[in-house]
């Protein structure tokens, strides 16, 4: 199946860092026979997203840069990273702020790389 990896970003912040709770998170505490099967897919799915997503932003040894790197500036992945994968905050300009980036402009940062983000499908 395949995802654009702005929306696995969404997801992943959402579901991951608790903006809203998350789908599983919630049904996990209510199981039974009916819904079992279903929550066991939908929990392998969201793990195979959070693989590909921490893959993404994992540094290669050789290169010492991330795979996402190559399609953002330093900037849109310092802001990217800083919110979503080391959860400084949920704020963009807080995190552009402890990543020394100008504030000002860190929601059209963020804006851009969602956009650039959206644009490229992994498969899963």
């Amino acid at each position: 199946m395949k995802y654009k990896i702005g929306d696995l970003i969404k997801d992943y912040i959402d579901n991951i860092v608790g903006r809203d709770a998350c789908k599983c998170n919630i049904k996990l505490g209510i199981l039974n026979d009916e819904n079992i099967d279903e929550l066991v897919k939908e929990k392998e799915i969201y793990s195979k997203k959070v693989d590909v997503i921490e893959r993404l932003f994992t540094l290669d040894s050789n290169t010492n840069k991330a795979p996402i790197q190559s399609n953002l500036t330093e900037n849109e992945y310092k802001l990217i990273k800083g919110i979503y994968i080391d959860r400084l905050d949920i704020h963009c300009t807080k995190v552009a702020r402890k990543l020394n980036l100008n504030p000002n402009s860190a929601g059209g940062i963020k804006f851009n790389a969602i956009k650039k983000l959206k644009k490229i499908e992994v498969e899963l």
